[in-house]
């Protein structure tokens, strides 16, 4: 399975003005920084918890039809469609009573209501797109939130990879915040 970001979040979980608030700045002079730290703080969030946090769009792509798709991603908030490139390597359009879906925890599962049509022989054949995340910055956790504001914190006071002093995490650290939104998959 591959997978392709088509819609980008319109927005971050913590704005420039609140983490400003959290770092105590008060100035313009490193709003650009400071906007980057955020990206940052929230790309890290998405990647160790396996979840997208504000709403964004995504395509997973598949070989062929199996006799179920599953997506494992979380939240998922509704499949937008499932193409496939048919016998002629044209694409069509599967229609959404032609297959049933299950959004079960950090699952989706879509099975067809008869079968599956026949797909191209060719890497990438069928395509199903998702939209993920929280609606928005209000439905995400607070936990992660602060996870995010932390972050921030730490690559604002901290701008080189190495220090002179002993550094060691804090109790209640990033991933004390983080680890109960964790999505384990087995």
């Amino acid at each position: 399975m591959n997978r392709e970001l088509v819609t980008a979040p319109a927005s971050t979980p913590i704005s420039l003005t609140e983490a400003k608030a959290h770092l105590v700045v008060d100035h313009a002079d490193d709003d650009t920084l400071i906007t980057s730290y955020i990206e940052q703080a929230v790309d890290f969030c998405e990647k160790y918890t396996g979840r997208k946090l504000i709403t964004q769009t995504w395509c997973y792509y598949f070989d062929c039809f199996d006799a179920e798709i599953v997506i494992n991603e979380t939240p998922i908030q509704s499949i937008t469609s499932v193409k496939y490139q048919d016998s002629s390597d044209v694409e069509q359009t599967v229609t959404g009573t032609d297959y049933y879906t299950s959004i079960l925890g950090n699952r989706i599962r879509i099975e067809a209501v008869n079968s599956w049509p026949s797909t191209f022989d060719k890497y990438d054949a069928v395509k199903v797109e998702i939209v993920q995340g929280y609606a928005d910055a209000d439905s995400v956790p607070d936990a992660i939130k602060t996870a995010i504001y932390l972050i921030v914190g730490h690559l604002y006071r901290n701008r080189e990879s190495v220090t002179a002093i002993n550094m060691s995490e804090l109790p209640l650290g990033v991933k004390d915040f983080l680890n109960r939104y964790r999505v384990v998959y087995l």
